[in-house]
Order: structure tokens, then sequence, then C-alpha cells
């Protein structure tokens, strides 16, 4: 593990831990055996099963224990997206293992001594690991606490009312599968924003140095067909690599904005239901946790993705410059018929750079760019505000 943390590509630590939570992400070790890689489905197949069991029950159990309608609207909506986030990974699990390949081999084509991903991940990865355990530990502590048993003296099951003991392994059963659904919706919901950030850096280095590549160009006072060639054709891959990473991680991107978006309303909560389901202050330490954790998840995946739409911009700033070459003095020299094909080179290349935009958006539905924190928090408070103003009525 320790040796993950120094490796030069930050994929594969965060792989290794995903692996170890049963998401089925490409392995570290290409060189698995075949008796390795049926072990690990079928830990994965067991672990996913355990997870649905553990979401539907949850479920229902929230429908008749927890009176509060935003609360029960909350955790349906979190738990709902990060159980969609496992199926969305399981579902694509091949492309995502044929784009992190192909980002891995464009990052060291250009530059064979960089470090894969982003260097801040790990730091990141250190941050949410530490909310995700104080989360863990303060549902348990909140819902083993034996003070809170008054609330549910009665327990009624489609009008059903429970004996004590049923209702205390009922109870029980209950809380396990409460934090072990939160719980795991929350770890998957944290790891997939690192990847997406990873990717989204991933990506932007690569445009990045491939813009590099273009200004050699531009200052060689003779540059060669195979030269411009070759640009066409790691520009063609990159769009292609960009188009493959939109089909492995769109739909996840999507749930990951309904997650973090639902994390935001459960603070809202707050207000709302108050003292009536806000006892002490571990929940309210609870909810600003989350709060923070969504903030996290948010602006990770939007910085990540919004830089392409920049590196984007200033390669398509380059055709500028690339267009005037051709009448450039040191080249108007050596001008000549041998150099249409030169001239024809320049020109598909200024136009599939021109006619091809990098950008990913959420489940095909809108562009992660910047301007989206402003659309994306006038939603939350404009919601923010009607819950306030419904906050006294039972919905």
């Amino acid at each position: 593990m320790f040796s993950l943390l120094k490796s030069r590509n930050s994929f594969y630590f965060l792989f290794y831990v995903a692996r170890f939570t049963g998401l089925p992400l490409p392995s570290s070790q290409p060189s698995q055996s075949k008796l390795e890689s049926r072990n690990f489905n079928i830990f994965c197949l067991l672990l996913t099963i355990l997870k649905t069991i553990s979401f539907l029950f949850s479920c229902i159990t929230i429908h008749h224990l927890v009176r509060a309608t935003t609360l029960r609207l909350t955790f349906y909506s979190f738990n709902t997206c990060g159980t969609l986030t496992v199926f969305a990974i399981i579902a694509k699990k091949s492309s995502i293992r044929k784009t992190m390949k192909t980002l891995t081999q464009l990052r060291t084509e250009l530059d064979f001594n960089c470090h894969v991903g982003s260097r801040q991940s790990i730091h990141l990865v250190i941050i949410l690991a530490s909310l995700v355990i104080i989360i863990f530990f303060a549902q348990i502590i909140f819902y083993f606490d034996k003070s809170h048993d008054d609330r549910w003296s009665v327990v009624k099951i489609y009008g059903l009312v429970l004996s004590n003991s049923t209702r205390r392994v009922y109870l029980d059963v209950y809380h396990c599968c409460v934090v072990f659904t939160y719980t795991n919706s929350t770890i998957t919901v944290c790891l997939m924003s690192l990847v997406s950030y990873n990717v989204s850096n991933v990506l932007g280095d690569i445009i990045k140095s491939y813009r590099k590549r273009l200004m050699a160009i531009l200052r060689h006072p003779n540059p060669t067909v195979d030269d411009i060639h070759v640009s066409v054709t790691l520009f063609r891959r990159i769009v292609c690599c960009t188009r493959d990473i939109e089909h492995a991680l769109s739909l996840c991107l999507l749930l990951l904005y309904g997650a973090s978006v639902t994390w935001i309303f459960n603070s809202f909560n707050v207000v709302i239901v108050r003292d009536k389901v806000y006892h002490n202050k571990l929940a309210y330490a609870f909810v600003a946790i989350t709060t923070a954790m969504a903030l996290i998840v948010f602006f990770t995946v939007t910085q990540g993705a919004s830089r392409l739409i920049s590196e984007d911009k200033k390669l398509k700033c380059l055709t500028v410059r690339l267009a005037e070459r051709p009448f450039t003095a040191s080249y108007a020299s050596s001008f000549c018929v041998c150099n249409l094909s030169t001239l024809h080179c320049i020109k598909l290349l200024m136009r599939s750079i021109r006619g091809n935009r990098i950008y990913l958006t959420a489940g095909n539905m809108f562009i992660l760019q910047r301007s989206l924190v402003l659309t994306m928090f006038g939603l939350i408070s404009s919601y923010g505000v009607l819950l306030h103003q419904f906050g006294d009525y039972q919905l």
C-alpha cells in the first residue's frame, strides 16, 4: 500500500481502495491470475448483494421509523444516488478500464517522466477518509444511544404493533443497515469524485502537453509533414479518449452531483425539523461534516472538469498562430510546390482542433463548467427557502 502511495500514478492507490470496498475498478497489478480475478469477482458480487439488501431494508424501515418527511427524502435520495453509482460502476467497468489505460498511455507518451494524476489527490483522500471515519462512528454513537429508545417505544409495521423482543431486534437490524448503507454510499461518492477529479486533471495535463508540442512546431523554422501528421493523430486520440471518458463516467458524474446536492439539502433539515429530530450536538456535527463533504465533492468534480474547457480554449487560441505559420518570413523563404502537403496537414490540424470541443457532461444533460457553481447555489438557495417556508407543515 505504501508503494502505491509513492508511485507516479494516482489511480493505483484510488483503485486499490476502491477494490477493497468492493468496487470492480481496474487492478494496480495487471498480472493478476485467473484465480485471483475470480475470487475478487465473487467478493464484489456478494458485497453488492449485501449492499442492495441493506439499501432496500433501510428504505422500508426509514419509512416507518422516521417521521420527518424532509429527512426521509434526504436519506432516500442520498442512499439511492450512492447505490446507483455502484451499479453504474459495475455496468461501465470495462469502459472505465479502457479509459484509464488510454489516459495513462497518452500521458506517458507526451511526457514520460510525469506524474499521472493530481498530486493533491492524496491530501483529498486523507481529508475525506477522516471525515468518513468520523461519520461512521458518529452514526454508531447516535443510533446505539439508549436514551433515544423512547422515540420508538411503539413500532408499527403496516398497522401491526411489534412486541418488545421483536422491536428490539428490528431496531438493531435497522441501525446496522442504515449505518452500513449510508457509510457505503459516502465512501462510493467520495472515491468516484476523486477518480473523476484525477481523470479530468490527467486529460487537462495531456492537452497542456499537446499544446506545448504545437508551440514547439511553431518555433521550428521548417516543420516537416511527419511532425504535423503526428500532431493530427495525437489530437484524434485525445478526442476519442474524451468520448470514452464521457461514455464511462457521465452517469456517475450526474449521480455525484445528485449526492452532493442531497447532502447540502440535509443541512436544511436542521432549520426545518429542529429539536424534533436533532436532540443533541452530535447530530448537528454530523450534518456539518456531511455539508463539508458535499462542498468538497462538488468543487473537486467541477474544478477538474472546468479545467478541460480552459485548456481547450487555450488550444483553440493557438490555432490562430498556427494559421499564420505558413506566411511567416522564415517559412515563406522556402515555400514551393512540395510544401503543399505541409499546408494541407496544417489546415487539417486546424480544422480538427476548431471543430472538436473538449468537455465533460453529467449524464449528457449539462456541461461541467465553472458557471455551474452559481447555478447550483442558486438552485439550492431557492429550494432551501421553499423548505423553510413549508417547514411548519407536515408534507
